[in-house]
């Protein structure tokens, strides 16, 4: 009666697909129904908290992955905080001008119809840029200001305190005996114990019997301290990687990150905006350096817009309070 009294608990609960490994263990070893089987598995997985750490250090350790990865790139390709980008009062008007101007003072390349082609495309593209930088100071509520960079540096979460995955899963290493042997003693002990009730099912029935041949079905308590040492690995590296996007964004506040994001989608859309060759002129040469120029001012443009421009951090996923599966 106990065992389905603890069934019928866990039914309310989320039953971790181990347990229902473990159901399947018991009813090997023992003939019971498998109600019985099923609520002595969910006895097991309660008395050997650890199994539910490992899983749950597993799952953090595929989320921190994937977001250490994230945030890689971010520190690879983001903002540059060295770009030049104006005064406080420098609006997107203002520094699309000045695009222009670099782009006008650009090195003319070849001789002849290719130079006139290459001069072409540069003019060309300063007018654009210019016509874009007039639409904007026609609409203030979208010709941004930059704002006032951030003087100090926002204040980091210690890097030296432990996810709840992490804490648990130390403190639960710390408990047990450091020699194999003895840990093996210790869980076949516990689960020998959730067990005892099914001693009732008949004198066959040796719950110590089953309790050794359970843990020795459960290898991946063997790997406790490999899991442990894998997953303070990976948060010392998801720490150190958020303190360099941290320190990379430090001087920017709100208002400047939605100022230079504006710019770099102004640029980009200015790269995107290709001026046909055809139809100007049907000499090759002038072709050839028209589309060269355009070409350079098209990646120059998105250069810029990638060195402006400042991403989304990546907003947690994983369940953080979440020290270990259901208990």
């Amino acid at each position: 009666m106990a065992l389905l009294r603890r069934l019928t608990a866990a039914r309310h609960t989320h039953i971790p697909e181990r347990v229902y490994v473990i159901g399947e263990m018991i009813r090997r070893y023992a003939s019971v129904p498998d109600d019985e089987a099923t609520a002595a598995a969910w006895a097991v997985w309660q008395a050997v908290p650890e199994l539910g750490l490992m899983a749950s250090a597993r799952e953090r350790c595929q989320h921190a992955e994937s977001l250490l990865g994230t945030l890689r790139e971010l520190v690879q390709h983001g903002p540059d905080p060295a770009l030049e980008i104006g005064d406080p009062d420098t609006t997107l008007a203002d520094a699309l001008r000045r695009e222009a101007e670099r782009i006008g003072h650009a090195p003319v390349a070849g001789e002849g119809e290719h130079q006139v082609g290459y001069r072409a495309a540069y003019a060309g593209f300063v007018k654009q840029v210019a016509h874009r930088a007039t639409e904007l100071e026609s609409m203030p509520e979208r010709n941004l200001r930059r704002g006032v960079l951030a003087t100090t540096s926002p204040t980091a979460e210690p890097v030296d305190s432990p996810t709840p995955v992490l804490a648990a899963l130390r403190d639960a290493v710390a408990a047990l005996p450091r020699q194999r042997d003895a840990r093996q003693e210790q869980w076949t002990a516990r689960v020998t114990s959730a067990i005892e009730p099914l001693h009732s099912g008949g004198p066959s029935l040796d719950p110590s019997a089953i309790g050794r041949a359970i843990v020795a079905d459960l290898p991946e308590l063997d790997r406790l301290d490999e899991t442990l040492d894998r997953l303070e690995r990976m948060e010392e590296q998801l720490a150190a990687t958020q303190s360099r996007v941290a320190a990379q964004r430090a001087h920017l506040t709100e208002e400047v990150i939605r100022w230079r994001n504006a710019l770099a989608r102004e640029l980009r859309q200015q790269a995107d905006h290709h001026v046909a060759a055809t139809g100007i002129s049907l000499d090759v040469d002038f072709t050839v350096g028209f589309t060269l120029a355009s070409d350079q001012i098209a990646r120059h443009l998105r250069e810029r817009a990638d060195r402006l421009a400042v991403a989304d951090l990546p907003k947690p996923s994983f369940p953080m309070t979440r020290a270990r599966d259901a208990t």
